[in-house]
């Protein structure tokens, strides 16, 4: 059996501190050559058309629009110029002025990045509004996008009236003249004008900064954000854009994704599979409907971070615990093949041990689920990659078998799965008469065999059955074995690995090995 790397909850093409090529090239210095993209579905499922505006309903540079979500411009304490707002009869405007000297920039943004999309769903920016600049003056509209490597900041596609700056050899920005007016107002085509150079459409549109300086003045009324690309068919504008930067990093991003909006969330590793279209069901969808969706389309999909609908709860720590346990088993974790449970530092005021009880709770129950760890990184240049949550998935293909969608899901379902920190991941067996971990296994007594070899960290290995602890073994310059008897002395069995460096850290764990009597019924996923 071969073991591949697979980072499995990667978000990238909607983020500001992410990008594809910035995951991939992160990626392919790690030596892994699989990925899987699994954007929030509720920001791949936008409607075309408008889907954003903004204007001012009163005299304040940020506020609360009529569906709730805040939005405006942010100031900032090193500008020299002035700002203020200036009513008529078609409402509130905003002045925005430098005097010879002087720079004034605001920033605009909007809570849940709701005018934020990837420039490959086509976004056109609408500005109304009058510029004016003097002989030295200088107005830009510069769009903030996505960090590109390899300085991995975040490109920007300026916009400039009046003389271009002067460019950094290391700044991932795009000049370019201002467009003309068409019906009274700047139209902005992100996509048609942004350059390879930092990044083309592998971008999102993030922020927007008016820029005035030396003797210039932006009137501003609104913005109107468009996109043409909708649900499925931004997906897919995803997947062309994924196999094209694959072939220059030499890194395969299987492009899923991840239901955000219905409960719970759950990602979807079946990349044939659309996104759900929140518009037919007038944007409510419930944890159930969704579940049917996925299953009615056969998807293989995971129970994504089991706390964190929880966190606001206002209930102690251990009554979350509990209140997820029964939820998880009353519903057999609502047909899911995977959940995630490596979080080496924790997450959502859980610990690493936390996570792997409850894996080990649903287990105890005769619930034999796929268990993985993963980073799901927003941010490609932060913890993620290399330290923090960054576990990747190592998933065991027989030898005969390419790396392949089909193979990997495969693999994720029958439990072939070690997970572990990529900086410091060796080489891992764990079996029991021949079967591999994830194996259902009928008898009395099994041989369990546990070998690490060539870890690049010293530390030590636990060996657990149902859920204690049995043995802990000294892990030195990278190697450790042992092996242990596994007896059906419960309804349901199981035994499985952790490996933690010499600070205490979780840096792998296999999935278990399942042992029950000959009459016992299991359903195995």
């Amino acid at each position: 059996m071969k073991y591949y790397p697979i980072h499995m909850h990667l978000h990238c093409s909607h983020e500001a501190s992410a990008s594809l090529n910035s995951h991939m090239s992160i990626a392919k210095s790690l030596g892994i050559e699989y990925i899987w993209t699994t954007e929030h579905d509720t920001r791949i499922g936008k409607p075309k058309g408008k889907y954003f505006s903004f204007s001012f309903p009163e005299k304040s540079l940020y506020t609360v629009l009529p569906d709730g979500v805040r939005a405006g411009f942010q100031d900032r304490e090193e500008n020299t110029g002035e700002y203020e707002f200036k009513e008529n009869e078609n409402g509130i405007a905003l002045c925005v002025r430098a005097e010879k000297g002087e720079r004034e920039a605001l920033l605009f943004g909007s809570s849940g990045k709701k005018h934020s999309d990837p420039l490959f769903s086509r976004v056109t920016v609408e500005l109304d509004s009058d510029i004016e600049i003097k002989e030295e003056g200088q107005a830009c509209v510069e769009f903030i996008l996505s960090a590109q490597p390899p300085t991995y900041k975040q490109a920007r596609l300026c916009y400039v009236l009046g003389e271009f700056p002067q460019k950094k050899d290391d700044e991932p920005t795009q000049y370019l003249p201002f467009p003309k007016k068409q019906n009274g107002k700047y139209m902005f085509k992100l996509l048609e004008d942004v350059s390879e150079d930092i990044g083309g459409s592998d971008n999102a549109l993030c922020n927007v900064n008016l820029i005035v300086k030396n003797g210039a003045e932006i009137v501003f009324r609104t913005f109107d954000f468009y996109r043409e690309l909708e649900y499925e068919k931004t997906r897919q504008a995803q997947i062309r854009l994924a196999e094209e930067r694959g072939r220059k990093w030499g890194v395969k991003a299987f492009v899923g994704f991840e239901v955000t909006g219905a409960g719970n969330h759950k990602n979807c590793f079946s990349t044939k599979i659309p996104v759900i279209e929140y518009a037919a069901y007038d944007y409510k969808v419930s944890n159930e409907q969704a579940v049917e969706y996925l299953q009615r389309h056969g998807a293989t999909y995971s129970w994504n971070h089991p706390f964190t609908e929880y966190v606001k709860s206002g209930k102690d720590k251990e009554e979350i615990f509990e209140t997820v346990v029964k939820r998880l088993i009353d519903n057999n974790v609502y047909g899911a093949r995977l959940i995630e449970v490596g979080f080496p530092v924790g997450r959502d005021n859980f610990t690493a041990k936390d996570y792997l009880r409850l894996w080990d709770r649903l287990s105890e129950s005769g619930i034999i689920i796929t268990g993985y760890g993963d980073s799901d990184n927003h941010h490609a240049v932060s913890d993620g990659w290399t330290s923090g949550n960054n576990f990747c998935s190592f998933a065991g293909l027989d030898d005969d078998d390419e790396p392949t969608e089909e193979n990997f899901i495969k693999a994720f379902r029958r439990g072939s799965l070690w997970s572990g920190n990529p900086v410091v991941m060796g080489r891992l067996s764990f079996s029991a008469n021949g079967k591999q971990q994830g194996s259902l296994i009928r008898g009395r007594d099994v041989c369990v065999e546990f070998a690490a070899t060539d870890m690049k960290c010293d530390g030590y290995a636990v060996c657990i059955t149902n859920g204690k602890e049995v043995k802990r073994l000294s892990l030195k310059n990278g190697c450790v074995s042992w092996k242990w008897v596994l007896s059906c002395r419960n309804k349901y069995n199981f035994a499985r690995v952790e490996l933690y460096n010499d600070e205490n850290v979780l840096v792998a764990f296999s999935n278990p090995i399942y042992l029950v009597g000959e009459d016992t019924k299991v359903e195995k996923r």
